[in-house]
């Protein structure tokens, strides 16, 4: 399939690429999603990065040359990379107060190198997926979809609000914002895709549970949303993504009709050059006074 027409201000040719949508029949809440396959242009959001915004197509491209210097140890992303990239989301957003959602996945790696066979063999026989497996990175997601329903929002702001270790201040509303971070330099294999949020219809997104490690830990079962094709639908990407650039898009915003679509994609005709992807992918509580 093709997408709308996009704005002016692309000279550069859009990519040709393959992401799942949801079947066509599914309905409006469903257990387990079955996707299909389709074709999309992804246009350079380079191209028109100084008109972006969050309050219009719900993402941005921030920069910012991180201090981090572990961060493929958990502790080193909670004590450091978590303080900094709230930072970054509270000068994208204008929020008076920005925190870490408060689960296991808040801030997640993910990398597009190969499963190793065994784990392949492990995932088939033991029927557990990429993040239940210890010592494996998950790979990314390539399907259509967004992290968070209204009642997913609420539940998880509970459990901020609870956490001994978070002092949330009295607030008009709130946000959730997700952000988007390459850790190894172009060129890469695969990337994130972004819907323009304003190109997303209701009657485009399908509930479904989703299940992220240990079902029974709070947090770890939430409500989800996947998309259905539709030739509105607006796709962006960032090319040759650097280590100090962030991208910072809308998880949820009470305010806003729908929020921000987006999947990874393998880039085509990426060459021999291409380095597997290797991102942080994290995800904050934004309160507004």
């Amino acid at each position: 399939m093709s997408t709308a027409t996009p704005p002016d201000g692309f000279p550069q040719a859009p990519l040709r690429a393959t992401i799942g949508y949801a079947a066509p029949t599914s309905s409006p809440a469903e257990k387990k999603i079955r996707y299909v396959a389709h074709t999309i242009d992804v246009h350079d959001a380079r191209q028109i990065r100084s008109g972006l915004s969050l309050d219009g197509e719900g993402f941005v491209l921030a920069e910012h040359e991180i201090r981090s210097a572990h961060l493929e140890d958990p502790a080193e992303l909670a004590r450091v990379y978590a303080p900094e990239i709230a930072e970054v989301v509270r000068e994208a957003t204008g929020a008076s107060y920005v925190v870490p959602q408060t689960t296991w996945w808040s801030i997640l790696p993910r990398t597009s190198e190969p499963l190793p066979t065994e784990v392949i063999a492990q995932l088939s026989r033991d029927g557990q997926t990429h993040y239940t497996v210890e010592g494996v990175t998950p790979r990314p997601a390539g399907n259509a979809h967004a992290d968070y329903t209204p009642h997913t929002a609420e539940e998880l702001l509970e459990l901020v609000r609870s956490d001994p270790r978070v002092a949330v201040p009295p607030f008009r509303r709130f946000g959730i914002y997700q952000t988007w971070h390459v850790l190894n330099d172009p060129p890469h294999d695969n990337t994130l895709a972004l819907a323009d949020s304003r190109s997303v219809h209701d009657e485009d997104l399908v509930t479904y549970d989703n299940i992220l490690g240990i079902p029974d830990e709070p947090g770890n079962t939430v409500r989800s949303r996947a998309g259905k094709a539709s030739e509105r639908h607006r796709w962006y990407y960032f090319s040759h993504l650097r280590t100090n650039e962030i991208i910072v898009f809308v998880g949820y915003d009470p305010a806003r009709p729908n929020n921000v679509l987006h999947t990874g994609f393998n880039i085509p005709d990426a060459g021999p050059a291409a380095r597997p992807r290797l991102s942080l992918e994290a995800r904050f509580f934004a309160f507004f006074e």
